[in-house]
């Protein structure tokens, strides 16, 4: 630690494979300079490949002093080189693990938690005999077992991580084609793969120099993605849930999805889980050739999670495992149509499916939206902000009196000059709250929706007082899309 930064420390990981070909040993120490001797070792590789590891090691090892390469020698040496060769490929899987989570979540982009991978090779199942492509590969995580396929080519644009994946396919024996390259530069347009795995680095932009007709990593996986399978070929990729209900070019994309019927599965995880992020994410598994055609399989893995921390899920796997094979509806899995899905406008957010049917009126057949007026806007007035809406069912009317004048900066602001129920549409709560116009106006941005009142139809207190109930709670939480400021649409509010 007094040499290297926390970056420099997969540095061990080397020194244990070493230690494993008894390249480190005792007799180091009796060296004139053990460190000299110690860097002429990695510069005399015995394979091309380990030599290019050993390149992208060389400046940590470098950087370590004298006394520190004794020290690490002294003690690596005390280590019975054959018993850690036995166990090499769990030593180093479970020191790479600590490694990353020494580093916080920084550290944690490289490395997916091992219960993920666990799920997803189970969930997949036999790779023999298969042709298999691992773009964004990382630590190589998806494919360090893959030894029974036919071929397996793999892409990391980081060195380190790089070096550290090629050195644990070294470690767990198994072949593959891994190259150190950009995954959307050097994309093999030309080839067909039997599956194709990927966790993408989430909502990395394309620029325009890389790609003119994809936004994000997620739409150019997915998409290319497609084109490289073969006739009977899945994808499986652990995705941000946002692609499943954002618009535009997502939107177009599950439409594609959809009509041309490759969905097959989505499990749905709730954050807490990636060692780099709190949100939620999916496991997304397209096939060319579904066993259901016409429908798809959702899975909510809330119910095969462990809580060891507040802040901490960790994946039950044989439990998610059991669960995602269900073909019948039940607490966990929904099997919809893709009828379904178009019905809904082609969002694929997952509490929706997974709503219980209730008896009721919809709010469209007693309140009417309407927007105001954008024209004449002053230059200053009574700006209204989710903040001063009421959360309370008892007092919800708007005290226009105690709110402040401001001077408006935001163009897309709108006059309201009638009494109406006003209603936030970010956040977790709608705070419905009344306004009643006298002589002064406020003022709406995009964030609060207004809605007129026929109070010969509607008692105002029973409707607010309905809109906190548990069962409005319940339905809003399955229409509300987005987990870092979630919203809900005008149309499914």
């Amino acid at each position: 630690r007094s040499d290297l930064n926390t970056e420099d420390y997969s540095v061990v990981l080397l020194f244990i494979y070493l230690r494993s070909e008894n390249l480190i040993a005792q007799q180091l120490l009796n060296e004139r300079h053990p460190k000299h001797v110690f860097i002429q070792l990695l510069q005399n590789a015995k394979s091309e490949s380990l030599q290019k590891v050993f390149d992208v090691f060389f400046p940590s090892v470098d950087r370590l002093s004298e006394r520190s390469v004794n020290n690490i020698i002294d003690l690596l040496s005390a280590i019975d080189s054959e018993l850690l060769k036995e166990n090499l490929a769990f030593v180093y899987d479970e020191t790479l693990e600590r490694i990353a989570l020494s580093h916080g979540r920084r550290g944690g982009e490289f490395i997916q938690p091992k219960e993920l991978t666990e799920f997803v090779t189970s969930y997949i199942g036999s790779t023999k005999g298969l042709s298999v492509f691992n773009p964004f590969a990382g630590v190589t995580s998806f494919i360090k077992d893959s030894r029974d396929s036919s071929f397996v080519y793999a892409q990391e644009l980081n060195q380190k991580t790089w070096a550290i994946g090629q050195l644990r396919l070294i470690v767990h024996q198994t072949s593959v084609d891994f190259k150190c390259e950009d995954s959307i530069a050097n994309w093999p347009d030309q080839e067909k793969f039997d599956l194709i795995l990927s966790h993408p680095p989430f909502g990395l932009r394309i620029n325009r120099e890389q790609n003119l007709n994809y936004r994000n990593v997620e739409e150019f996986l997915l998409n290319k993605g497609l084109n490289l399978l073969s006739n009977s070929g899945k994808l499986v990729a652990v995705l941000p849930q946002g692609i499943l209900f954002r618009g535009g070019s997502e939107q177009r994309l599950r439409e594609r999805l959809i009509m041309e019927d490759f969905i097959d599965t989505i499990i749905s995880f709730p954050g807490g889980i990636l060692h780099h992020t709190g949100i939620p994410f999916i496991v997304l598994v397209l096939n060319k050739s579904k066993e259901i055609p016409g429908k798809i399989r959702l899975v909510a893995a809330n119910n095969c999670i462990s809580k060891p921390s507040p802040r901490e899920n960790v994946i039950k796997v044989k439990k998610l495992l059991q669960v995602s094979q269900q073909i019948h509806n039940n607490n966990s899995v929904r099997i919809i149509t893709n009828d379904d899905v178009i019905a809904n406008d082609f969002n694929l957010n997952i509490p929706r499916y997974f709503q219980e049917e209730i008896e009721g009126v919809k709010l469209k057949n007693l309140l009417t939206f309407f927007r105001g007026s954008r024209r004449d806007i002053p230059d200053a007035g009574k700006m209204i902000r989710i903040r001063d809406l009421r959360d309370d069912k008892l007092d919800y009317k708007l005290d226009v009196s105690n709110l402040e004048e401001t001077e408006f900066t935001r163009p897309n602001l709108r006059i309201i000059d009638e009494s109406c129920l006003l209603l936030a549409s970010r956040w977790k709560t709608l705070k419905p709250t009344h306004f009643e116009f006298s002589d002064e106006p406020i003022f709406l941005n995009p964030d609060i929706l207004s809605f007129k009142i026929n109070p010969q139809v509607v008692n105002i207190a029973y409707l607010i007082n309905e809109l906190h109930a548990e069962y409005v709670e319940e339905q809003l939480t399955s229409y509300r899309q987005g987990s870092t400021i979630p919203m809900i649409r005008r149309d499914d509010l």
